[in-house]
């Protein structure tokens, strides 16, 4: 398989979550005992997130039958886009969720701060390549 800049955009946010979460096992950083105020944070940053993506999600809808849109879409750009919008609201939601988990299961264990570590990399750092995409956009229009 030849290694693309596409293939390297796609998978940069992934291979960024699993990094984080071996530096997290590595170093094994103390989680608070009491993590309700960081659960209760997390989420709150979750739902920001997911309500901006799908937002921006809706304003490109809203110019699809716009000259821009149609050439991007016979680009093959579009498509891309709501490929990585739908992950990143995807994973935000999947965090948020472990988020509320943490607060009616044991929020301390191995295995819940693991997949807290790594479902909020894997949401920042998905959401870090929407945005960085949808400025590139605005700023060509």
């Amino acid at each position: 398989m030849k290694i693309t800049s596409l293939l390297i955009e796609r998978c940069w946010p992934f291979a960024g979550s699993a990094l984080c979460l071996a530096a997290w096992v590595k170093w094994s950083p103390t989680f608070p005992p009491d993590a309700g105020d960081l659960l209760a944070t997390s989420a709150t940053v979750a739902s920001v997130i997911v309500g901006f993506l799908t937002a921006a999600a809706a304003l490109i809808l809203s110019i699809s039958s716009s000259r821009v849109y149609r050439h991007l879409k016979s680009q093959g750009v579009i498509d891309v886009l709501f490929e990585y919008l739908k992950t990143a609201i995807y994973a935000g939601i999947l965090f948020l969720i472990v988020c509320i988990a943490g607060f009616f299961f044991e929020s301390n264990t191995t295995l819940y701060v693991d997949l807290w570590v790594a479902t909020g990399a894997a949401m920042m750092l998905l959401f870090l390549r929407i945005t960085g995409l949808l400025l590139r956009l605005v700023g060509h229009v």
